[in-house]
C-alpha cells in the first residue's frame, strides 16, 4: 500500500518537529513549512495527500493558504486538516475554510492520536454520499485566548487593508509577495491567489524591474529608512509606487510594503 503524503504547516517549530515525527512512526511520509509562505510554496513544488495547517501564522495565515489551495485547479482536491489552538466558535470566523477535518492543540501524545484518527477517516475508501467531516479533542477544550485575540487582530488588519482603494503589496524580506488587496490586482493586472509567493519582480512589468529593484536594494539597507518613490510606466496606466521598509519584527528580517495609486 503506497505511503500517504503529509504536509505540515506551523510557525511553532516544536509543535512540526514532534507531531512529524509520530506521523512518521504511524507509517505517513512528512514534509514540513514553518510559515504559510513556505507551505504555500511546497504545496506548488510537490502536492501532498493531505494537509495539516495552522491558523495563525505569519507572511501567510491559514485562511488565506486554505482559499489559495481552492482556487488553483491542481491543489483544490487535497484535503485539509484544520490544527489549532482555536476554539470552534473561532474557526468559523476564519473564513470559508472548506476543510475536511479539525483537530484541537493540546498534549502531544493526545493529538498524535487525534491526527492519525483525522488522516485515517480522510485518507480511507467512502461509499458514495458518505461525509468524512471530522472533529477531534473538543472534548474539555480550552482554548488559547492569545491565538483567538491575535486572529482577531489579524481579521481586522486584513479587511480594512481590503477596502482601501490604495493598492497594498506586503512584501518579506527575500523580496517574495505576501498580499495584495482588490486595488492592487487591478493596477497590476494580477490575481493574489497566482501572485502570493511570487518575486515582486516578477509582478511589475519589464520596463520597470530595475527600478524597483534599484529601489528595494536601498530600502533594504540598515541606514535607510525613508520610503521611496517610484512610477511605474509599464502598467496599462501610469502608477505611482510608495515603497516603505517594516521594522524586524523578533527575529524576522524587516519586510516591505507598496502603496500603489493610479498617476
Amino acid at each position: 500500500m503506497k505511503q500517504q503524503r503529509v504536509l505540515i504547516v506551523d510557525n511553532d517549530r516544536f509543535v512540526v518537529e514532534a507531531v512529524g515525527d509520530l506521523l512518521a512512526e504511524a507509517g505517513y511520509v512528512v514534509r514540513k513549512a514553518y510559515d504559510g509562505l513556505e507551505g504555500l510554496r511546497a504545496l506548488r513544488r510537490e502536492p501532498p495527500d493531505v494537509l495539516i495547517l495552522d491558523l495563525v501564522m505569519p507572511k501567510v495565515d491559514g485562511g488565506r493558504l486554505c482559499r489559495y489551495l481552492r482556487q488553483d485547479s491542481r491543489l483544490k482536491h487535497i484535503p485539509v486538516v484544520i490544527f489549532s489552538g482555536l476554539a470552534a466558535r473561532d474557526l468559523g470566523e476564519v473564513g470559508d475554510l472548506e476543510a475536511q477535518a479539525y483537530v484541537a492543540k493540546g498534549p502531544l501524545p493526545v493529538v498524535g492520536e487525534n491526527l492519525v484518527k483525522a488522516l485515517k477517516a480522510l485518507t480511507s475508501p467512502r461509499q458514495e454520499g458518505e461525509q468524512a467531516d471530522v472533529v477531534y479533542g473538543y472534548e474539555g477544550f480550552r482554548p488559547r485566548q492569545v491565538v483567538t485575540e491575535l486572529l482577531a487582530v489579524k481579521r481586522h488588519h486584513e479587511h480594512l487593508l481590503r477596502h482601501l482603494e490604495e493598492g497594498v503589496v506586503e512584501v518579506d524580506a527575500g523580496g517574495a509577495a505576501t498580499f495584495l488587496n482588490p486595488a492592487a490586482e487591478d493596477l497590476l493586472g494580477v490575481m493574489e491567489a497566482g501572485a502570493v509567493g511570487k518575486a515582486l519582480l516578477d509582478l511589475v512589468p519589464g520596463a520597470d524591474r530595475q527600478a524597483m529593484r534599484h529601489a528595494l536594494e536601498a530600502l533594504g539597507k540598515d541606514d535607510e529608512t525613508a520610503p521611496r518613490h517610484l512610477a511605474l510606466q509599464g502598467t496599462s496606466r501610469p502608477v505611482t509606487v510608495v515603497l516603505h521598509r517594516l521594522p524586524p519584527e523578533g527575529t524576522h528580517p524587516g519586510a516591505f510594503v507598496l502603496i500603489l495609486r493610479e498617476s
